[in-house]
C-alpha cells in the first residue's frame, strides 16, 4: 500500500469535503513524519468521524498534548470517546481518574476501551468483586468438557452463586473429559480458544460492568451448574 505524502495529507485536511479530511487522518495513523499540528487540527474537526480517526492517529505519539486527549474522553460522540480512550494507551500523563470514569460508561465498547487503557498504561484498576468465588470454579466447554479453575485474589469478579459468572483472570487446574481425544477445553464462543491444565488466563478486554453476558472468563460455582449449561 502506497503512503500519501505529507504534502498531500495537508491538502486533504484543507479540503471542504469531510470525507477527504477523514482519509487524511486515516493516513496519519502510525506515521511519525506527520507534524503534530495536523493531527491536532483533526481533533477539533466538526465531523465526528474525522475526530475519531484523529484520536486513532494519536496512538503511540507522546507529542500530542495530554489535555487534548483528556478533552476527547468527554466528547459527545460515542465513536470519538472510544477512540480517545484508545489514545490513552501507553500514556502515563493522562489523568487516571478521567479514564476510570469510562469504566462505568453505559456503552460496553467505551467501558472495554477504558479498561484496556488503564491496564496497558500501568494504572491500577479499582478491584471490584460482587462476590467471593469458591476455591474451584467450573467452565462448560464444547463436547461436554468441563474445565475447572481457580480465580486469583486480585482478579475482577462479577456475578453471584447460582448464576453464570465471569472474571478477569483464572488458572486452569483440571480438564474433565476430552475434545477430539485431547485433554483440552474448547470454548463454546469461538472454538479456537482452548484451555489446558496450568494455563493462566488473562482477559485484556474485560468489561468492568456488572452485566452477566459480557467479556471475561465465564464460569459456574458448582460442577452441577456447569454440566446443566
Amino acid at each position: 500500500m502506497v503512503m500519501l505524502s505529507v504534502k498531500k495529507i495537508v491538502e486533504m485536511m484543507n479540503d471542504g469535503a469531510w470525507l477527504n479530511r477523514y482519509y487524511a487522518m486515516v493516513e496519519c495513523i502510525g506515521r511519525s513524519d506527520v507534524d503534530v499540528s495536523l493531527i491536532e487540527k483533526g481533533l477539533g474537526d466538526e465531523n465526528w468521524e474525522v475526530r475519531a480517526e484523529a484520536f486513532n492517529a494519536c496512538i503511540g505519539r507522546s507529542d500530542i498534548d495530554a489535555s487534548l486527549i483528556e478533552k476527547g474522553l468527554g466528547d459527545e460522540n460515542l465513536g470519538v470517546r472510544r477512540a480517545a480512550f484508545n489514545a490513552c494507551i501507553g500514556r502515563t500523563d493522562i489523568d487516571s481518574k478521567l479514564i476510570e470514569k469510562g469504566l462505568e460508561h453505559k456503552h460496553w465498547k467505551v467501558r472495554i476501551a477504558a479498561y484496556k487503557a488503564l491496564k496497558e498504561s500501568g494504572y491500577e484498576i479499582p478491584l471490584k468483586r460482587t462476590f467471593e468465588p469458591p476455591e474451584t470454579v467450573y467452565k462448560k466447554c464444547r463436547d461436554d468438557v468441563i474445565v475447572s479453575a481457580t480465580i486469583p485474589d486480585d482478579a475482577q469478579v462479577r456475578g453471584y452463586i447460582g448464576s453464570k459468572c465471569r472474571a478477569s483472570a483464572a488458572v486452569i487446574t483440571d480438564v474433565i473429559g476430552d475434545f477430539n481425544g485431547e485433554k483440552v477445553g474448547a470454548s463454546y464462543w469461538d472454538s479456537t480458544t482452548q484451555y489446558y491444565v496450568g494455563d493462566a488466563i488473562e482477559i485484556d478486554n474485560f468489561d468492568y460492568s456488572d452485566k452477566e453476558c459480557s467479556t471475561g472468563f465465564h464460569f459456574f460455582c458448582t460442577l452441577e451448574e456447569a454440566k446443566r449449561f
